[in-house]
């Protein structure tokens, strides 16, 4: 409880505020409610995207999803949103390869892996990427932020940042 408090303090002072009085945007309760929205609703076609490459057959491959997750982190959400939308629907018509093209299928795990040429390169050696876990992908970044009852906006945004971070 004494990190929450002091997470959510650091927070208000540092970031917050400084996007209030700085940069002059809205940080009321309702634009983080909004923002929350619009997070878990990015958060779900990401997480609905990646499902694709779990398929038999997959319609996307692991690089694919990598650079549209890393695209997703950077771009405000409201822009990005449709293209999200517009590349689940394309996902569902796509046809796949005719066979399988790769030998195995392998989940990438690691830190820091924000070059999607990482991600070409260990499925050029024949493996497909179908999940991935560190800090720029879907684990654990796409867990959608929950308002407890109670709760403030800023409180649960705190809270999710501070127990799924990938530190």
């Amino acid at each position: 409880e004494n990190d929450y408090e002091y997470f959510r303090d650091q927070l208000r002072a540092h970031v917050l505020t400084t996007l209030h009085d700085n940069l002059g945007i809205d940080v009321s309760d309702k634009a983080l409610k909004e923002a929350i929205k619009q997070h878990n609703e990015v958060c779900k076609l990401i997480n609905e995207i990646g499902d694709y490459r779990k398929l038999d057959n997959p319609t996307i491959t692991g690089y694919e999803f990598h650079v549209i997750q890393l695209v997703s982190q950077v771009c405000p959400h409201k822009l990005i949103l449709p293209y999200l939308k517009e590349t689940l629907e394309e996902l569902k018509t796509r046809e796949p390869e005719e066979k399988f093209p790769f030998r195995a299928r392998v989940a990438l795990v690691g830190s820091e892996v924000d070059d999607p040429e990482f991600t070409k390169l260990i499925e050029m050696c024949g493996a497909m990427v179908v999940a991935d876990r560190y800090c720029f992908g879907s684990f654990p970044s796409r867990e959608q932020i929950e308002i407890k009852e109670g709760e403030t906006a800023f409180d649960a945004i705190c809270r999710h940042y501070l127990y799924w971070n990938c530190l």
